[in-house]
């Protein structure tokens, strides 16, 4: 019995050991940072006030984070926005996005896939910092083949952490939109955030129908005229 228990021990312990976070939040200052939001269709908006966690789960060649979202209007996804450091030398260029539907248990392991690419993205430094590293918005424009979703049905949004040469975090919050976020090495081995940290989470994340990195450069020469 004691070898039984110990077994089960050490394989819970190997679950949870790609499961990484930057720890409690020591805010540099007050941010007077805010991000776009026209054309914004669903918004878990960034705070400074209300970060509190940078968190990865990563194993070799996967490592997911999901948070869920539900639309009021059906809308055609041409941007999604989140927020980051990233402790590695190379400063991440694209994501690996995905969104599934949710099989009406509020599970992502039970997800259907209803679009996935790797879509390129852009950082814009929000001016804040923590844990000695600066903190990111990270813009990630579809160029194809948009995701069109309905109002009403539970989704998710699925981000693919990359390898060490980065080693990004995605920044979060203790304050739940809807659900958990939940993260995995894998997209069918998610696992709640408060489970694998000690703490329910949710990202700070914004969906956009119109491209991200269009509508700053039209309202950046719409302002320059001013």
């Amino acid at each position: 019995m004691k070898f039984v228990i110990l077994v089960l021990v050490l394989l819970a312990s190997l679950a949870f050991a790609s499961a990484s976070d930057l720890g409690a939040v020591h805010h540099s200052g007050t941010s007077n940072y805010s991000g776009g939001t026209d054309a914004v269709v669903y918004a878990q908006p960034y705070v400074f006030a209300d970060l509190s966690n940078g968190i990865r789960h990563y194993s070799a060649p996967e490592g997911w984070g999901t948070d869920d979202f539900i639309l009021s209007t059906a809308s055609e996804i041409h941007g999604v926005q989140f927020y980051i450091v990233y402790a590695g030398s190379t400063a991440p260029t694209s994501y690996d996005l995905v969104i599934g539907q949710d099989a009406g248990d509020s599970d992502p392991n039970n997800y259907s896939t209803v679009w996935s690419a790797n879509v390129p993205c852009t950082l814009v430094d929000t001016g804040d910092d923590n844990w000695g590293f600066d903190i990111y918005e990270v813009n990630c424009d579809i160029p194809s083949s948009f995701p069109s979703l309905t109002a009403g049905p539970r989704y998710w949004l699925a981000i693919g952490f990359h390898d060490t040469d980065v080693t990004d975090y995605v920044l979060v919050t203790e304050t739940i939109t809807g659900g958990m976020a939940w993260s995995g090495v894998t997209q069918t081995s998610y696992i709640p955030t408060v489970t694998s940290f000690g703490t329910a989470y949710d990202f700070f994340f914004n969906l956009y129908d119109s491209p991200t990195a269009l509508e700053r450069q039209t309202w950046g020469s719409i302002k320059s005229l001013y």
